[in-house]
Formats: C-alpha cells, structure tokens, sequence
C-alpha cells in the first residue's frame, strides 16, 4: 500500500507540474499578446508623427510576435489571434501606401483580406473596410475583379490612419 501511495504522489505531482508549465505557457502568451497590442500601438503613433519607415518597422516587428505565437495558442483563440494579425496586416499596407510603395501595399493589404475572409462573414464591417482600401469604393465598382485594384492609392493623401483597436 506504501507503494500504491507514493506512485499516486509522484503521479499527482505530474499533473500539477504538468499544469503549472502549461499556466506558465498561457501566462507567456498573454504577455506576448500584450505586447503586441502595444507594438501595433506604437506603430500608429510613428505613423501619426509621420515616421513611416518606424512605423513599418514596428508593425513588422509586432507580427512577427504574433506568428510565433499562433501556433502555441488553443485552438479557440486562434481566430482572434488571426483577425489581430489581419489588422496590423492592414495597418502594415496603410503605412506602404502612405510611402507610394503601391506594390508592397497591395500585396499586404490582400493577405489582411484573405486572412478576414476566411474568418468572418462578407458583410463584417472589417471586411468591407479592407476592400474599400484595396478596391476602392464599392460603388464605383462593385466587382473588385474589374476595378483597378489600387484603392489603396488613389488617394495618395490618405485620410484614414491604422487601426490601434483589436
């Protein structure tokens, strides 16, 4: 019976150790989603002072913080974690467009959109926010297949900043 107890000591031990890492990781991983909320944050505040190439630079910094840690969360949050990507992704493009780079503005404004797509319904606001950019506006043309697809810079003076919400 000694036996039978000590193994359901050392059994129970791991469980609790097993537990405790895994509240260590989740811990871990709120503050990495913290932090990158304040990145993007700060991000929009370089591109608010007109410091683009800070801005990119902090917006490239906080997606990668959130690429390394999509992977480590519960399958639940992945979607938010996704949308939050899809955000900075827009923002990322935002900021290429505000520099005339069309091109790498594009490219990145389309990966935020098919991340949205992918996760939420056509009609999401979101959704029609990002194809507005891309496109241009919807009722000029409502097939974004026939448009220009330089929404994103027709106007070179843009008036919308990034998005510091998640």
């Amino acid at each position: 019976s000694i036996a039978f107890f000590s193994s359901r000591i050392s059994s129970t031990e791991m469980i609790i150790g097993n537990m405790m890492r895994s509240s260590k990781q989740i811990r871990c991983i709120h503050k990495s989603t913290r932090m990158a909320i304040i990145l993007n944050n700060i991000a929009c505040i370089h591109f608010s002072l007109g410091k683009l190439d800070a801005s990119i630079a902090t917006f490239d910094e906080c997606l990668n913080l959130m690429k390394r840690n999509i992977g480590a969360v519960n399958s639940l949050k992945v979607p938010r974690m996704m949308f939050n990507t899809s955000i900075v992704l827009s923002n990322t493009a935002i900021a290429f467009a505000k520099q005339y780079d069309s091109n790498q503005a594009v490219t990145i404004m389309e990966e935020a959109l098919l991340i949205q797509q992918s996760i939420l319904p056509d009609t999401h606001r979101v959704i029609i926010s990002t194809s507005r950019h891309l496109y241009g506006n919807k009722d000029e043309d409502s097939d974004p297949s026939k448009s220009s697809k330089f929404g994103i810079v027709k106007k070179n003076k843009m008036k919308s900043y990034p998005n510091t919400k998640h």
